[in-house]
């Protein structure tokens, strides 16, 4: 997908949605069958009931991704190798038929407009609501950069490109680990990074802090100790970080938020409630 385009130079940031999983964990080995043509003579009851079996729980990916990054490629490379056939964002049930299409728009709404402003670039961005979301069953995914610098230094994360009547309503977020920059970037700023998470998506409890393939590989042990530990080493600095600053006894929600590692391989199962960690 390219990104948003102008009459003049194209921006340097823009979001792309893709699905991470579809929701196909039921049957993933199940064979194609032959066409059954007598569907159609089906009573309309039976085929609605059939239809509403595809609505389960996906992964939606925000990637946001900067133009003038000398990993541009590797970025993208990375989001195609985490998407399914479907990658746009938008459910399978919506693709097939009409009918099908009427029963999935029950259950799912356009969501995630966007915008990035001139705070961090001089060419301002946006993009409508292409991605469908069931706020109720599904889980964000938020990929690539999560925080962005413009040429004179302000940032802006992620999280503040999308609108707040759609992060507000999301029931289960998760963040690449990776863009944390731990170990090599500073408690704050990971603190910070973190923060801008918790607070925009108000409704979540739990931050899932997404271990990938390459993280694994990267950090192999430690990766691994990461994965299984409640107490873990950006837990602490978030529970060091509310308590030490002067808005944390305001804010005792926030406070209260966990920040949860898992493998990415894993994220279906804490969407389907699987994995209860603490």
């Amino acid at each position: 997908m390219d990104p948003p385009q102008n009459e003049t130079t194209p921006p340097r940031y823009w979001l792309e949605f893709r699905t991470l999983h579809n929701g196909d964990h039921d049957c993933p080995e199940a064979p194609t069958t032959a066409t059954f043509h007598d569907f159609p003579r089906l009573p309309t009851e039976l085929r609605v009931k059939i239809w509403m079996h595809l609505i389960q729980p996906r992964i939606v990916i925000a990637c946001c991704l900067d133009r003038s990054a000398e990993d541009l490629d590797e970025r993208r490379a990375q989001l195609r190798a985490r998407t399914t056939n479907y990658n746009n964002g938008i459910p399978v049930l919506l693709h097939i038929s009409q009918e099908a299409r009427a029963v999935g728009l029950r259950y799912y709404e356009p969501a995630f407009s966007w915008s990035v402003g001139r705070t961090v670039s001089d060419m301002p961005s946006s993009g409508p609501s292409t991605a469908y979301f069931n706020f109720e069953l599904d889980a964000l995914y938020i990929f690539g950069e999560l925080e962005v610098f413009g040429e004179g230094g302000m940032n802006t994360p992620l999280p503040y490109f999308l609108h707040q009547k759609d992060t507000s309503r999301v029931q289960s977020v998760a963040c690449s680990f990776r863009e944390l920059g731990y170990p090599d970037t500073g408690g704050d700023q990971i603190f910070g990074r973190l923060w801008h998470v918790a607070d925009r998506f108000s409704a979540v409890d739990k931050v899932w802090m997404a271990l990938s393939k390459e993280d694994e590989e990267e950090y192999n042990e430690e990766a691994q100790f990461m994965a299984t530990t409640a107490s873990n080493v950006i837990q602490q600095i978030w529970d060091a970080w509310t308590v030490s600053t002067r808005w944390g006894a305001s804010n005792e929600t926030l406070v209260r938020k966990k920040m949860v590692f898992v493998k990415e391989v894993d994220l279906l199962n804490i969407v389907l409630g699987v994995d209860q960690r603490e």
